[in-house]
């Protein structure tokens, strides 16, 4: 299930997306693939999948091997502990079939996954923005603060709350929830 590390992918790339890495494995340079498939067509172990842009994550393992067979030959592997797929709000994470898979239409970006993968196969694509709560529109209600799963929230009922931008991961919780849609990204 593994790379092989020949670089089939590299060579098929027209866009200058894939260059292999110190690692003798292939690295996509995420500004300049335009998605065209060529390197997953070019791939002879059929690894390479694409995944949509606007994916906060995905999982960097294919192995549908036992978790002692498949560290033998990978270090970086998904031991399908299922810590991602407890973790996950939206049940967007499935360990059914091997490792984990995250359903792109599902997931919400929360990036709780990415936090608890102990062997950090799941990889974050972007960075996610954080929140901010608008005074005007809040209502004080604290459902916010309940389900801040880093307590990166505060405030006092019926007071406008606050959030802490060093604490917030920006998993969005907050804004699935917020019964006055007064939490919205912050663009940075």
């Amino acid at each position: 299930y593994g790379c092989l590390g020949l670089g089939s992918c590299v060579d098929a790339c027209s866009f200058d997306a894939i260059h292999m890495g110190i690692d003798g494995l292939p690295h996509v340079d995420k500004v300049n693939c335009v998605g065209c498939g060529e390197c997953v067509d070019a791939c002879p172990r059929d690894i390479i999948e694409l995944v949509p842009k606007d994916s906060s994550c995905a999982v960097g393992c294919i192995s549908k091997d036992k978790t002692k067979d498949m560290k033998a030959f990978c270090k970086v592997g998904c031991i399908k502990c299922g810590l991602c797929e407890d973790i996950c709000p939206y049940d967007a994470i499935d360990l059914k079939a091997g490792p984990a898979v995250i359903d792109q239409a599902r997931c919400r970006h929360c990036m709780l996954c990415v936090g608890v993968c102990p062997t950090g196969v799941i990889d974050m694509m972007h960075q996610v923005q954080k929140v901010e709560i608008l005074a005007e529109k809040c209502t004080g209600c604290g459902i916010c603060e309940q389900v801040c799963p880093v307590n990166a929230i505060s405030g006092r009922i019926k007071e406008p709350y606050h959030v802490d931008p060093a604490a917030c991961i920006g998993c969005g919780l907050c804004m699935a929830k917020c019964p006055a849609a007064a939490i919205e990204r912050v663009i940075s």
